[in-house]
């Protein structure tokens, strides 16, 4: 399951940080091509936040 640190988002909003961790962790191939991505709810209950 994908994990991020929030503690670490600095002055990002909880939405854009969200977005660029995924983006990175595609970028330097944590995220494989053509993986499968959780569902948002069971990403979000994952994470510990809100859809």
């Amino acid at each position: 399951m994908i994990t991020i640190d929030f503690n670490n988002r600095g002055t990002h909003g909880l939405c854009e940080f969200l977005y660029l961790s995924l983006k990175n962790q595609i970028l330097d191939g944590t995220l494989k091509a053509d993986e499968k991505l959780p569902s948002k709810r069971s990403l979000a209950e994952h994470l510990g936040i809100s859809v």
